[in-house]
């Protein structure tokens, strides 16, 4: 077996940002691994890194000499590289670069858990192409994303993970449901849905409705305004861009004395103990959906994605699915019907019945990667040099040279 000086590097685009998803996926990662190769040591890379030396800014390691230099001193010690969660496709391709290099270096790559919500121009999907045919798994994280790399890669290997969340194994809070409606709300980076300031009014007037009723709005953004300062596209109003300032603009049409704010971040503790605490949640953020389904927590969600429906519907719960134009209708009786005894007894049978196979899902994909690394790793010697690492030096140099000259 490879001895504790031979770790598995475990890289990660986005988890230097204060996003309770991002902890959550990296936790499933590592502990999906550790727990099924305890003879290994699992190291872990941010991709992000700021001009400062500090995680969690937009520096990857293709647009930054000192997060090349970083990352290659990372991959080094390393017997295979684990790429988790994400984007195929991100604003700096920071996945691509990272997965060249491990195969410049003749080291093994598994993408776990990845989606493809945004493909890029042509030379992006050629490197990409390039990246993944040395990858020796691929779990994509929903169907759509499984069609697609099959047909790139002309591959029919490719594992339709589902979210590798479902395999965290978060301790069952004990439930104590109180008159709160926890609601998770998204900045708008990346929705592929318009919530503008109309939509936001709808659900802010529901909200409210819901007060006068004798119920409290406990609002729990992921993504502070300082952690989401660089995110996004330029063209996005930056009244929107962070979960925070979303928070800000729907509490200041509510009652004050039935509003909480708390800015989650990455403290997964919180989370679970608000949503334990709450008697329903109304949720933009799929990892928020996630966590509830585990616990056991009745929600509505709100479609900024194709994977927000997506997950409803493995769940049977897609009737808990709103568009932002079916908000001003359907949100206020939907959060009237799910206090009501019978339909949270139905809401929470059907999550009774379909998280254990999404859970079985994820930790199938966990159990088929163990297999491969003990498979492809060598016990006594360092990884042999791949046959292809010569033409993956040259794509990672023409890649550079790509990114450079943007």
């Amino acid at each position: 077996m490879p001895p504790k000086a031979s770790p598995v590097l475990i890289a990660h685009a986005h988890a230097a940002r204060d996003n309770l998803g991002d902890e959550l996926l990296v936790r499933s990662i590592q502990s999906g691994l550790r727990d099924r190769l305890p003879e290994f040591e699992l190291s872990f890379v941010e991709l992000f890194q700021s001009s400062d030396g500090s995680a969690g800014r937009e520096i990857a390691p293709a647009r930054s000499r000192e997060s090349r230099k970083r990352l290659a001193e990372a991959l080094a010690p390393t017997r295979a590289l684990i790429v988790g969660g994400g984007e195929l496709v991100g604003p700096f391709h920071e996945y691509i670069f990272a997965t060249l290099s491990a195969a410049a270096a003749g080291k093994p790559v598994h993408w776990l858990g990845v989606g493809g919500e945004a493909w890029g121009g042509r030379a992006d999907r050629y490197f990409l192409k390039q990246a993944l045919d040395h990858a020796k798994l691929i779990a994509s994280r929903d169907p759509q994303c499984t069609r697609t790399l099959r047909g790139m890669l002309h591959r029919h290997d490719i594992v339709d993970g589902r979210d590798l969340v479902y395999a965290y194994s978060a301790p069952k809070p004990a439930l104590n449901h109180s008159n709160t409606i926890a609601v998770c709300l998204r900045g708008s980076e990346r929705a592929e849905r318009t919530w503008d300031a109309r939509r936001l009014l709808e659900v802010a007037l529901t909200l409210r409705g819901a007060q006068e009723n004798g119920y409290t709005i406990h609002l729990i953004p992921f993504l502070s305004n300082d952690a989401s300062e660089h995110v996004g596209s330029p063209n996005i109003d930056e009244q929107f861009r962070s979960d925070e300032a979303i928070a800000e603009f729907v509490a200041s049409r509510l009652l004050p004395e039935r509003t909480l704010i708390t800015v989650i971040g990455r403290d997964v503790d919180a989370a679970t103990h608000i949503l334990s605490t709450s008697s329903l949640l109304v949720s933009m953020r799929l990892h928020a959906l996630i966590l509830a389904s585990k616990i056991g927590v009745p929600f509505i969600a709100l479609d900024y994605a194709p994977k927000v429906r997506h997950i409803t519907r493995l769940l049977e719960v897609e009737k808990f699915c709103l568009l932002p134009e079916e908000c001003i209708e359907s949100l206020p009786q939907l959060i009237s019907d799910l206090q009501t005894e019978a339909l949270r007894t139905h809401f929470l049978g059907l999550l009774r019945k379909n998280v254990p196979a999404l859970e079985r899902t994820a930790a199938n994909v966990f159990d088929e990667s163990a297999r491969l690394l003990l498979k492809t790793i060598s016990s006594d010697r360092p990884s042999r040099i791949d046959p292809q690492a010569f033409m993956m030096r040259s794509a990672q140099a023409t890649y550079l040279r790509l990114v450079d000259n943007r």
